[in-house]
């Protein structure tokens, strides 16, 4: 019983071990004397590569031969994200009577035999690296990352779900979309607002973001052009006019509230007040108020014209979803609005 359990589990480990190995590269030359090198030409260009083992006088091959070419005209001929490839198993079949086989049974994909390359490229395989070999035709399916589906049959609709499998395995991420608004009190959108992702780093610098008419900015690859910080921020900011739409009767309702006559109804007008930044609102924030209304002072000294709530997000955007941030704009100074 050991024996039997010990002889099992060296059966699994080496069926493991079949899954696990990559493609072995090739550099073949096809019967149009075309070189192809399977890794630096197809598979790190993204593509997955089919190849067909066969042989020149292999009845089984020439009836599924049509077949093939059907299949490879449905994948875009070699022009998309898959490629098709005939290798012969037999040393005795050259370039020339590969051709033979090709022009008799519409064949256009690349081929090759013994003198091109194409018998030392079908060892690996024909040798029992990547499991049993069950004899011709056979196909194997080589996925961009170079792993193997070895033995996929040639059942049109095995072949087209291994295909399927190894093109949506590498397929481009859904883009990682950031959509931000910002608004004032009442839920009003603010415009010209200047919108930054940067981090808390030491030195990490400010990134510009343009947002289209949805509020949104798109990321194909968040992760390569910002991954490289601890920590991803929405920063808004916003240069006015800091005396722009601030009147006497902001003072009168800023008074108002020291004196606890009628104290503010919204914590975005207390902001709105605190125009030196000391979080509170004091005669001291009415003096530079008037001093602002009168020009003696062309802004707030402690103070931008704009101040958000929050002053920023943090955001982690994923592949496939929308992150959603929002903003509330307080114009300075301005507590009548």
């Amino acid at each position: 019983m050991k024996r039997i359990t010990f002889l099992l589990a060296l059966i699994i480990c080496a069926s493991l071990n079949l899954k696990a190995q990559n493609a072995p590269n090739f550099i073949i030359t096809d019967t149009h004397n075309q070189e192809h090198n399977l890794y630096e030409d197809y598979l790190d260009q993204g593509k997955t590569v089919l190849i067909d083992f066969f042989f020149v006088s292999c009845p089984p091959c020439q009836s599924f031969a049509p077949t093939l070419q059907d299949l490879y005209e449905e994948w875009g001929e070699g022009e998309e994200d898959v490629q098709f490839f005939s290798f012969s198993t037999r040393q005795s079949d050259s370039n020339a009577s590969v051709a033979g086989f090709d022009n008799n049974f519409g064949i256009t994909f690349p081929s090759a035999g013994n003198d091109g390359g194409g018998y030392d490229a079908t060892r690996p395989y024909v040798n029992g690296e990547f499991g049993q070999f069950w004899g011709t035709p056979s196909i194997a399916v080589i996925s961009p990352d170079g792993s193997v589906n070895y033995n996929v049959g040639t059942n049109p609709a095995n072949i087209n779900a291994a295909l399927l499998e190894a093109t949506s395995s590498t397929s481009d991420p859904e883009p990682a979309i950031i959509e931000i608004h910002i608004i004032d009190k009442y839920g009003n959108e603010i415009e010209m607002v200047d919108i930054n992702l940067t981090s808390d780093d030491i030195g990490s610098p400010n990134f510009p973001l343009t947002l289209d008419e949805n509020n949104q900015i798109s990321f194909e690859d968040f992760e390569a052009q910002f991954g490289n910080f601890s920590n991803h921020l929405i920063v808004p900011s916003k240069l006015d006019n800091s005396s722009s739409g601030i009147t006497t009767q902001d003072i009168t309702l800023t008074l108002w509230h020291i004196l606890g006559i009628k104290h503010f109804d919204s914590a975005f007008n207390v902001l709105a007040a605190d125009v030196n930044s000391d979080d509170k609102v004091t005669a001291f924030d009415l003096v530079q108020t008037r001093q602002l209304i009168l020009g003696i002072i062309d802004e707030f000294p402690n103070s931008p014209s704009y101040k958000f709530v929050p002053e920023m997000h943090e955001i982690d955007p994923q592949p496939g979803t929308t992150t959603i941030v929002e903003f509330v704009a307080v114009k300075m100074g301005d507590t009548s609005y």
